[in-house]
């Protein structure tokens, strides 16, 4: 629903949704599809630095992290 209403499909005005018809809403096929939507939205740098932590695994070290992305260390 989130990306839904992200993306203008799906608004909350004057007290009720708002919504186009079931034929023209554009839900995602799949979780994949709505997460790489959303991430296409982030500035390069922050996909860039998912994109790192993706080849890192499921567990590291943040300093592994901030080491390899070129982004300011902002905690």
């Amino acid at each position: 629903m989130q990306a839904l209403v992200e993306s203008g499909e799906l608004a909350f005005e004057g007290g009720s949704w708002r919504r186009p018809s079931m034929e023209q809403l554009g839900i995602p096929q799949s979780v994949r599809m709505a997460i790489q939507s959303r991430v296409g939205r982030l500035p390069p740098a922050v996909q860039e630095t998912l994109h790192l932590a993706a080849i890192l695994g499921r567990e590291f070290e943040f300093e592994v992290l901030a080491g390899a992305s070129e982004l300011d260390r902002k905690v």
